[in-house]
């Protein structure tokens, strides 16, 4: 395809002739003549310098026709043109569609990034509320796998099992109990969830009673990968029940007690009475006199049981004051230091407490700590040590009386406060009854420690 373009007035075209313009070493004016020079003999010679090139001679000697007027036609094929203006269309259409899905795709890709970032940072809140939840829950959790060994514990695991954890690694160390094994594998068999009191042994020996409640963990596949145990301490509870228990066979007891001792005193005074005078008419009578002193004796002996039990069973009168610990319990030992020496049993008292003087009453504490005492020299009959400390924390005081004797029996330890429970032949039962009665109405508390064969440690805490 061939474009012409054609003017209304065709412009004249003069090309520059060769050589024009060109002496160098001519200064400004000569070029000036030079140049006019050149055009008027050019205009005489020749009036169109294109027609003399363009027309040539057609036959030899003969000129052309340089009267007429020419014209240039300028021709260019557009095909290129066109071409190239249709790549770059479809090369900017292809352009523009790749940068609208780059910005589309960086849009969804912004939105998909906040979206997870917001999921992230709700999943980290909620992971670490769930992980305050399990560590500050009161009751304790473990969870093991198919080795037994524990994935995951809680704080309240780690004080209720008397755990312990590795400085080294960060991790508790404690193993897990023999029946918390067992119920894994009741799991396994059953592949239901179990819910009992079981009865642990913690890392100090001691018996830990735990209500229980263990189910499996369930992976995707259905199947077992774990053991979660779900438990709380009943120790202290079961403590508590007993104490209640206690306390209600007390009140029973001693609500028995104060009708029949008034009962048995009569008749009592009577028996000692014929008795003395049994004794004085057969004093000339060995075996009639031996019979008369025997019958006091029992009756003397069955009076004070009857005091004892009359004691026992009334409520205690409570005095506090102003006293010193120090001089109290001083006093206490003393009383006692005949008892002591006869049976070669050595004292060791501490006592540390900060303020010297305490609120309390000396002759229901003098009380108690005397019938401890008669027990630890009771328990002591080949001599011993007997230690007496005593501390104060913030408005509490706390007495210990330690023996190194003969020790209770396990099995005895939840009994020792019951009324005329007694292991001694010539015991009535109520010395630690008293003790724990009197204790009690000091507003304290107390707990024994006992092996058998290893002594006996009696803790007490008092408001002061």
């Amino acid at each position: 395809m061939i474009f012409t373009l054609i003017r209304d007035e065709p412009k004249k075209f003069n090309p520059a002739r060769r050589g024009y313009g060109m002496e160098s070493t001519i200064d400004l004016r000569q070029r000036r003549i030079t140049r006019n020079r050149h055009r008027m003999v050019f205009e005489e010679k020749d009036t169109d310098w294109c027609r003399m090139h363009f027309f040539a001679f057609r036959q030899k000697g003969q000129n052309a026709d340089v009267s007429q007027k020419q014209f240039i036609f300028a021709g260019l094929n557009m095909d290129r043109v066109e071409a190239m203006h249709k790549r770059f269309l479809r090369h900017s259409i292809g352009m523009g569609i790749v940068l609208f899905l780059i910005g589309c795709g960086g849009i969804v890709t912004l939105f998909v990034f906040q979206a997870y970032r917001t999921a992230k940072s709700s999943l980290s809140k909620v992971k670490a509320f769930s992980d305050r939840v399990v560590e500050t829950m009161p009751a304790g959790l473990i969870t093991i796998n198919n080795d037994f060994h524990v994935t995951l514990s809680n704080k309240s695991a780690w004080f209720i099992l008397d755990a312990w954890v590795d400085n080294d690694s960060g991790r508790n160390s404690f193993a897990v109990p023999d029946e918390m094994i067992n119920l894994a594998h009741d799991i396994k068999t059953n592949k239901k969830n179990i819910t009992r009191e079981i009865e642990c042994v913690s890392r100090s020996m001691e018996i830990v009673l735990l209500d229980i409640n263990a189910s499996p963990v369930i992976n995707d596949s259905g199947e077992i990968s774990g053991f979660l145990f779900l438990f709380r301490d009943l120790t202290e509870l079961k403590k508590l029940k007993k104490e209640v228990e206690r306390n209600r066979r007390l009140a029973a007891v001693g609500k028995l007690a104060a009708g029949v001792a008034h009962e048995i005193r009569n008749p009592l005074s009577s028996i000692k009475g014929f008795a003395t005078y049994f004794k004085e008419r057969y004093k000339n009578s060995p075996n009639d006199l031996k019979t008369a002193e025997i019958m006091i004796n029992e009756v003397e002996r069955l009076n004070r049981s009857v005091s004892q039990l009359l004691e026992f069973a009334k409520s205690v009168p409570i005095s506090k004051k102003e006293v010193s610990l120090s001089e109290l319990l001083s006093h206490s030992i003393q009383l006692v230091q005949n008892d002591l020496d006869k049976k070669n049993i050595k004292t060791a008292v501490e006592i540390k407490t900060e303020k010297d003087c305490f609120t309390t009453d000396p002759d229901r504490i003098n009380q108690i700590l005397l019938n401890l005492y008669l027990n630890a020299v009771h328990a002591m009959d080949d001599g011993g040590i007997l230690s007496l400390q005593a501390y104060d924390s913030e408005n509490n005081f706390f007495i210990k009386v330690k023996d190194t004797g003969t020790g209770i029996e396990k099995n005895d330890l939840d009994h020792i406060f019951d009324p005329y429970f007694t292991t001694r032949p010539d015991g009535t039962g109520l010395g630690l009854a008293m003790v724990h009665s009197a204790v009690e109405a000091l507003d304290g508390s107390i707990s024994v420690e006992s092996r058998k064969g290893e002594g006996t440690v009696i803790s007490m805490k008092f408001p002061g």
